[in-house]
């Protein structure tokens, strides 16, 4: 194994440490004082030691994935030494925080937004800064040179078009994913929700806006990691997309509900996630053309 992926697996691991106890002792003390909800749960309904170990557990294990992440695109992300750790943490604050709390815009649920709006800055600034310190150091205290080969980097703009796109197909799926489901599987949680033409449009039309939007971002960042992307053309848009809107994303909202005991959503979570994430990689990795020189 690359000594520099080791060093990124160890910082991540102890920065998840890091953010996990801050979370534990800060974050969600002021969440539950203020009455918001932690992934539309009432923290207040779980013993404390359930929902301690429930984040620790997360933010050990997302924290592993997300030093090997460092170490993958650490030659772009801007900034040196530790101030490339700063600027990963406001890059999670941005895929993570903002993405939920936009999410939860259209839906209108302030108590979730209240709830992202203070974990995730208190949270990932001290992990990226945690981060960005231990490889520094690391790499220094043992000697390991980091390499950082020439990557080619294309026009963010580049990717914005075929971004929103392949959003708004990712949308119309997600939508079909999560449809199906609740009528076969879910009752339970739309007993109380009549499936009326108008109710399905208007959350058509939520998915398909939320979509485009962050389909559109993504597909901004997408150029800057382009030749960091595994495959070609097709396949590199199908795995661009599986890292960053279901593994980084979706999958982290599945093991949240998972380990709160809410395994029907979870499952929902699951399908409609990687539904909309396999078409919006599908249509991103044809749509896109890098720029010619």
């Amino acid at each position: 194994m690359n000594n520099s992926l080791k060093i990124g697996i160890v910082a991540g691991l102890i920065a998840g440490i890091v953010a996990g106890l801050i979370s534990v002792f800060i974050i969600f003390p002021l969440i539950n004082q203020v009455g918001s909800h932690w992934f539309g749960f009432p923290l207040s309904e779980f013993p404390f030691m359930k929902v301690a170990l429930t984040d620790i557990m997360n933010d050990i294990v997302w924290g592993i994935i997300f030093g090997i992440i460092y170490f993958k695109t650490y030659r772009v992300i801007p900034g040196k030494g530790i101030s490339k750790g700063l600027v990963y943490g406001l890059f999670i604050i941005l895929v993570l925080g903002i993405r939920f709390i936009t999410h939860d815009l259209i839906y209108w649920n302030p108590q979730h937004i209240i709830s992202y709006i203070i974990y995730y800055p208190i949270s990932c600034i001290p992990f990226g800064l945690v981060l960005g310190f231990l490889y520094e150091y690391l790499h220094n205290r043992y000697s390991v040179p980091k390499k950082e080969p020439k990557i080619i980097e294309y026009s963010m703009m580049s990717g914005f078009y075929p971004g929103a796109i392949a959003g708004f197909m990712g949308g119309i799926a997600s939508f079909i994913a999560q449809t199906t489901i609740t009528v076969g599987v879910e009752k339970i949680y739309w007993s109380n929700v009549v499936m009326d033409i108008s109710f399905l449009i208007s959350k058509l039309g939520g998915q398909i806006m939320w979509h485009m939007m962050w389909g559109a971002i993504l597909g901004l960042i997408f150029p800057k990691v382009y030749n960091l992307v595994p495959g070609k053309g097709i396949i590199k848009g199908l795995i661009y997309s599986l890292i960053v809107q279901f593994l980084i994303f979706e999958l982290l909202a599945v093991t949240y509900t998972m380990f709160l005991g809410y395994f029907i959503m979870a499952h929902t979570i699951f399908f409609s996630g990687i539904s909309q994430s396999i078409i919006y990689g599908l249509v991103l990795g044809l749509l896109y053309r890098k720029p010619t020189k």
